[in-house]
C-alpha cells in the first residue's frame, strides 16, 4: 500500500510540473481550431474558443501565483542573509545602521529625547579602549576599631572581579578611593596585595594622591594590564580613617558591572546600614547578624550606580558622609 501511495504522489507531482505546459499547448490549440477552422457564429467555434481562453487563463493565474510565492521565498532568504550575524560583522557601516534602527525605536517612545538618549548610550557604555565591563564582582569589608576611643577604624577591603577588556592592547587600570578627613593623618591607605590572574602585582601598583575639595582626600591605585581580553583581578586594600568625619563606605561603578556580592564583617556595637545607590533594582539581603551582613545584586549595575554603607556606633549617632 505504501508503494502505491508513493507512486500516486510522484504522479501528482509530475502532473503539477507538466500541467501548465499541457494547458498552455492545449489552450493555444483550441484557440487555433476555434478561430481558424470553425465558422464565425457557430456553437463549435464558441466552445473551442471559450475552453481555450479558460485554459490560458488558468496558466496565467498559475504563473502569477508561482511568482508571488517565489518572490516571498526570495525575500525571506534575502532577509536571512542581510540580517545574519556573519554578514553584519563584515559591514563597515554597522554603526550607522545601529544608529538608524535605535533612532526609530527611541523616537516612538521618546520623541523629544531620542537624539540625546542615543548619544548618552553610545558615549557612556561603548568605550573605545581599556575596560568594557566587570563580571561577578565581590567586595568583602572587615571593619575593626583602631583605638580605644572607637572613632578611628581600620578597614580591610578585599575586591575581586573579572575585567573584560575591549582588546588586548595595554591600558592603565585604576581604582579610586576617597574619604573626608580633618587632616592628612585621618585617612591612610595601603595596598596589601594585588594579583592579576593569580600573579602577584603588588609592587607594580602605584598609589597617587589627587587634589580634591577641601576636607576630602582622593587616592587612585593604578596597575597596567595587557595581552589579554579577560583578567581576574584581586586586590586587598587597608584603609584607616576617622568615622567621626566620614562614616560611609561606598562603591560607585566606573564601568558596567554584571552581578555583585557584598560582605561586611564589623564589631557588634557598630550598626551598618546598606543603601542602594541608584540601581535599577534593589540589592537582595542574603544574611544579617550582629556582626555580619551580606547582599547581592543579580543583573547589570550601570555606571555611577552602586551602594553605600553607613557606619553608626549607636542608634542616636549618624553623621553625614
Amino acid at each position: 500500500m505504501f508503494n502505491e501511495l508513493w507512486k500516486l504522489t510522484k504522479r501528482l507531482f509530475q502532473f503539477r510540473l507538466a500541467a501548465p505546459i499541457v494547458f498552455l499547448l492545449l489552450g493555444v490549440g483550441l484557440e487555433t481550431i476555434g478561430y481558424g477552422l470553425c465558422r464565425y457564429g457557430t456553437l463549435e467555434r464558441d466552445i473551442f474558443v471559450n475552453v481555450g481562453n479558460l485554459l490560458l487563463a488558468s496558466v496565467l493565474f498559475s504563473f502569477l501565483t508561482s511568482c508571488v510565492e517565489y518572490i516571498g521565498v526570495f525575500r525571506k532568504n534575502l532577509s536571512e542573509i542581510v540580517y545574519s550575524t556573519d554578514y553584519l560583522v563584515k559591514r563597515k557601516d554597522i554603526e550607522e545602521i545601529w544608529e538608524r534602527v535605535s533612532m526609530i525605536m527611541f523616537r516612538s517612545v521618546f520623541p523629544n529625547l531620542h537624539h540625546r538618549l542615543f548619544d548618552t548610550i553610545k558615549n557612556t557604555y561603548f568605550p573605545q579602549d581599556g575596560v568594557a565591563y566587570y563580571e561577578n564582582a565581590r567586595c568583602v569589608y572587615d571593619i575593626q576599631y583602631a583605638d580605644e576611643g572607637r572613632e578611628n577604624v581600620v578597614i580591610r577591603q578585599e575586591i575581586e572581579f573579572e575585567i573584560i577588556a575591549i582588546d588586548e592592547n595595554e591600558f592603565p587600570f585604576t581604582i579610586w578611593n576617597s574619604a573626608r578627613a580633618r587632616n592628612d593623618g585621618d585617612f591612610q591607605i595601603r595596598v596589601a596585595s594585588c594579583k592579576i590572574d593569580g600573579k602577584d602585582m603588588t609592587s607594580s601598583c602605584v598609589v597617587t594622591r589627587l587634589e580634591s575639595d577641601s576636607g576630602k582626600q582622593d587616592n587612585q591605585i593604578t596597575v597596567k594590564l595587557k595581552s589579554r581580553k579577560r583578567y581576574n583581578f584581586q586586590q586587598v586594600i587597608e584603609k584607616r580613617y576617622n568615622i567621626k568625619y566620614d562614616n560611609t563606605i561606598g562603591y560607585k561603578a566606573k564601568w558596567l558591572v554584571n552581578n555583585m556580592r557584598v560582605q561586611v564583617f564589623h564589631p557588634e556595637d557598630l550598626r551598618i546600614e546598606f543603601i542602594d545607590r541608584g540601581t535599577t533594582a534593589n540589592f537582595r539581603e542574603l544574611k544579617r547578624t550582629e556582626n555580619f551582613l551580606e547582599y547581592e545584586f543579580k543583573g547589570l549595575i550601570l555606571r555611577r550606580q552602586g551602594y553605600l554603607l553607613i557606619l553608626n556606633k549607636n542608634e542616636n549617632q549618624c553623621t553625614d558622609g
